[in-house]
């Protein structure tokens, strides 16, 4: 559950602490465990001891003691490298400090990854670096020893059951250790802050589903692909970044309907829930009637969009050779039809430019 973290990359902190571990004792072959390394006992823990089967078609997940034989390192070359007989995945190892039943209990030095701001909050509350990273590296070595508890009541009670293998129960599965003490940690300083801010950290905030927005200005939102401004009573948006062939920064009143229509279905099927939110605000300030409804041409024309003109709603230029047309129309039908969910008006709308275009060309053809 430790791990190295780089800070220049990963934004993470490391704090250093001492925990409890226990090593199992037992006797695999001719080799008694744990093994002596020096001044420190090496071996397999009460979570190595003990695994979980993920389930198999439908039926529960169940618990079983490992195998003894799999801790121990078949290449003889190896076990004189590492100077001892374990797998290096299960050769952890620290001084002794006690015995508890089939375990020997150790300690070790290790380090907890942490958020900056989750050490910055604890270093302004306990009002200095020291005692935060002795404060949090105590909460640390309790969430260990908590989690060491849980593993040693499942391992006793594979002890107890039959041929060593037990069914998940509700009541087992609570047993299981937390899957990461680093996240837990970062959790309860981030609690702490929040009580001592006079905040309750367990009130329930609702927001839309996605990555919170992040506020650029006092009159603009943005997510990963689009920004939204209100200034003066009007609305304005442009794009962030490149999306469905939109270039990153383009101004969207410079778009027709149509393709803001595919960029909005663009972002929702990437998933970018903030993004499509912002997009139909936009189009529902912009232009009304951009949804469905008669007259919707006309309001959108209005709002800055492509009204009547048939090379604006398909977003081609007027000297685009007719295959062009036809490809771009054909594309937005395709993206807009009524069959995913969208306004036969669209529909109706690109037909009618396209036709338009059509009976254009073939009047100055004659």
């Amino acid at each position: 559950m430790a791990r190295y973290a780089d800070p220049d990359k990963t934004e993470r902190v490391l704090v250093r602490f001492t925990r409890e571990e226990l090593l199992w004792r037992g006797r695999v072959g001719e080799v008694e465990l744990p093994v002596r390394v020096k001044d420190r006992l090496v071996g397999p823990t009460v979570l190595d001891r003990v695994v979980r089967r993920p389930a198999l078609a439908g039926a529960p997940a169940f618990w079983a003691l490992r195998d003894p034989w799999e801790f121990l390192e078949p290449s003889h070359a190896r076990r004189r490298a590492q100077g001892h007989p374990l797998r290096s995945t299960y050769a952890s190892g620290g001084v002794w400090r006690g015995e508890e039943g089939d375990f020997v209990r150790v300690a070790k030095a290790t380090t907890l990854s942490l958020g900056p701001y989750a050490l910055r909050l604890t270093v302004g509350a306990l009002g200095g670096v020291a005692e935060a990273h002795q404060a949090l590296g105590e909460r640390a070595a309790q969430a260990w020893r908590v989690d060491l508890d849980r593993a040693l009541a499942i391992h006793r009670q594979l002890q107890a059951a039959p041929h060593g293998t037990l069914l998940e129960t509700p009541e087992l599965a609570a047993l299981r250790p937390a899957s990461s003490i680093s996240a837990l940690v970062e959790a309860e300083a981030l609690r702490d802050a929040c009580r001592l801010l006079g905040v309750d950290p367990d009130l329930k905030i609702g927001r839309p589903r996605g990555r919170p927005r992040r506020v650029c200005a006092r009159t603009t939102e943005q997510g990963d692909f689009i920004a939204v401004t209100l200034a003066n009573g009007k609305v304005f948006a442009r794009t962030c970044a490149p999306a469905a062939g939109v270039a990153a920064f383009t101004d969207l009143a410079a778009l027709p309907v149509a393709q803001l229509v595919v960029l909005r279905d663009a972002l929702a099927h990437g998933g970018s829930a903030v993004d499509v939110d912002l997009l139909e605000a936009y189009l529902d300030a912009a232009a009304p009637a951009w949804r469905d409804g008669p007259g919707g041409a006309e309001q959108i024309g209005a709002g800055g969009f492509a009204g009547d003109d048939p090379y604006e709603i398909l977003g081609v230029a007027r000297n685009a050779p007719l295959e062009q047309v036809t490809r771009a129309y054909r594309s937005a039908a395709q993206a807009l039809h009524p069959d995913k969910g969208h306004s036969k008006w669209f529909a109706q709308v690109l037909s009618t430019a396209y036709r338009k275009i059509k009976d254009d060309r073939q009047g100055l053809a004659l």
